[in-house]
């Protein structure tokens, strides 16, 4: 029997050392969620969260599950505010109803809809960035790369001001999932399921995000996907057929994605052109603004955590720890001398891509439509086989208070 048969991950087969893994994660974060709302109850019900996103899944709630109607207009607002083309109030978004629904359950309100909704899809993150890894590494590596994933402040603070963060970290192994099924066997059915996936992140609410993950997605397809890296020894002729049939499937999902998504696109698009503030250029000085530097990334690894980094916290959401920076440098080495042929070290270019455009780098995308007007944005370095962070901070000042 080949290695390639015996090993169950190929075949489909779930070993007990990956179901083990998978349950320990599990185990690792229900107990860490289960802490930390001991500790500050509705935990991650604050700032924005509670001002903005809790109000706006209970009118989506009411309109659309109690009255049976598409909440197009907030008329509790400025004498009418056009809700649906406000597209972070996640109309179109199931996991926002199911969050409401729940927290109905386990309270007599809304209270809980946020912390339900974050905690969900941190869990689903945790869950598919073990998937991701684990089709390439042992189940030992990837849990413990799904924890550094998981326990990073910067996915842990970000969210309670921002609980659509932690719908692009529950997206991102999962994107990256999809997208592979996709270039591997590409059919009617690896469409369907990307472009699926790809609507339903869009719906959630952000589409600055939802761009930017699109672009390191073009960058793996086109320069570190094995299909398209096995093509660079054969003429530019075969070189390019090959590029084609390869990107074919790619383009074809997402002209799916872009119909599927028009019902919230269209709207989106049509408030951002009519806006005075969002119509313009963003100046490059705002454009640069708060982006990673190295000094700040490095010192936070040895505790020394500088004031005023993202949205008046400190450098904090950076920390990964002098253990877990060992294992990536252990894992680094054993992919960059890895003796099976594969391209796993790609994964980690692509990660390494990530942190030169949390730098100065960045500021070619200025020239970029969708890029040139997005705001303050960092893309930080991706630790293990891939994390790519990927955020809009704040300009203003945080401002603190308790509900």
């Amino acid at each position: 029997m080949s290695e390639e048969n015996s090993n169950p991950r190929i075949k489909g087969k779930v070993s007990i050392g990956t179901a083990g893994s998978a349950l320990i994660l599990i185990a690792f974060f229900s107990i860490g969620c289960f802490l930390l709302e001991m500790r500050t109850p509705r935990y991650f019900t604050w700032d924005d969260n509670a001002t903005h996103l809790l109000p706006a899944f209970i009118y989506d709630w009411r309109t659309l599950m109690e009255s049976g109607e598409i909440p197009h207009i907030n008329f509790h607002q400025l004498l009418g505010v056009n809700y649906l083309r406000f597209s972070q109030t996640a109309i179109f978004y199931p996991p926002a109803y199911l969050s409401a629904f729940l927290s109905r359950i386990i309270s007599p309100d809304f209270s809980w809809a946020i912390d339900i909704y974050v905690i969900i899809h941190l869990l689903a993150s945790a869950i598919f960035f073990f998937i991701l890894v684990n089709k390439t590494m042992s189940p030992p590596h990837a849990l413990m790369l799904a924890l550094l994933w998981i326990t990073t402040p910067f996915i842990i603070f970000l969210p309670r001001s921002w609980g659509t963060v932690s719908v692009l970290f529950a997206f991102m192994p999962i994107s990256f999932l999809v997208l592979d099924s996709l270039l591997k066997k590409p059919s009617t059915r690896t469409i369907a399921i990307f472009s699926a996936t790809k609507t339903l992140f869009f719906f959630a609410g952000h589409s600055d995000w939802f761009f930017r993950l699109t672009f390191f997605e073009v960058l793996y397809v086109f320069f570190f996907h094995p299909h398209t890296v096995k093509t660079q020894t054969v003429s530019f002729y075969k070189r390019l057929i090959s590029y084609i049939k390869t990107l074919l499937p790619f383009f074809s999902a997402y002209a799916l994605v872009i119909l599927l998504s028009a019902p919230l696109l269209v709207p989106s698009i049509a408030a951002k052109y009519e806006s005075a503030f969002r119509a313009d250029i963003l100046p490059v000085h705002e454009f640069l603004n708060l982006r990673i530097g190295p000094v700040p990334f490095f010192c936070s690894q040895i505790g020394y955590f500088m004031p005023g980094t993202v949205f008046g916290s400190n450098s904090c959401i950076y920390f990964v720890g002098p253990f877990f920076l060992a294992l990536l440098v252990s894992i680094f080495f054993r992919l960059c001398w890895s003796t099976q042929g594969q391209p796993q070290w790609r994964w980690l270019a692509l990660a390494m891509a990530g942190l030169l455009f949390s730098t100065i780098a960045c500021a070619v995308l200025y020239f970029a439509p969708k890029f040139s007007n997005a705001g303050h944005t960092i893309m930080q370095l991706s630790m293990g086989a891939m994390r790519l962070q990927d955020t809009t901070p704040w300009s203003q000042n945080f401002t603190t208070g308790s509900l």
